[in-house]
């Protein structure tokens, strides 16, 4: 399940990330939400609270990174927030490939990654 985590900062997005999650949710809750924070102008800084995942629909995976190359210029921050084990590898491994300005907080320093994507910090 994909809900938007609400009340954060203008040019902010943030999603918590949970059970199964589906192509369809996917595209109804991060696609939308990211397309209209692009038509907004400026970067987009972005939170993923990872809860517990039971696991996601084939196809998510695929979209996931055709998001993440397309428009990369309008990419800000990205805070992944989880206490999975293996994630903190999986996104070093991501960013040596990238530019993107990615950090991985442990799940009790949730309002900490809130504040750095909103650049408070």
């Amino acid at each position: 399940m994909l809900t938007e985590i609400p009340d954060l900062p203008s040019g902010a997005v943030g999603f918590r990330v949970g059970g199964e999650v589906t192509v369809d949710e996917y595209r109804d809750v991060v696609e939308t939400r990211i397309a209209e924070a692009a038509r907004a102008g400026g970067p987009i800084d972005v939170v993923a609270v990872i809860d517990d995942v039971a696991g996601f629909e084939p196809g998510v995976a695929l979209r996931d990174a055709a998001l993440g190359l397309r428009d990369r210029h309008e990419w800000g921050r990205l805070a992944i927030v989880s206490d999975h084990e293996g994630l903190a590898f999986a996104v070093g491994m991501l960013t040596a490939f990238t530019r993107l300005d990615v950090r991985v907080f442990a799940a009790a320093d949730e309002a900490a990654a809130i504040a750095w994507i909103s650049h408070t910090v």
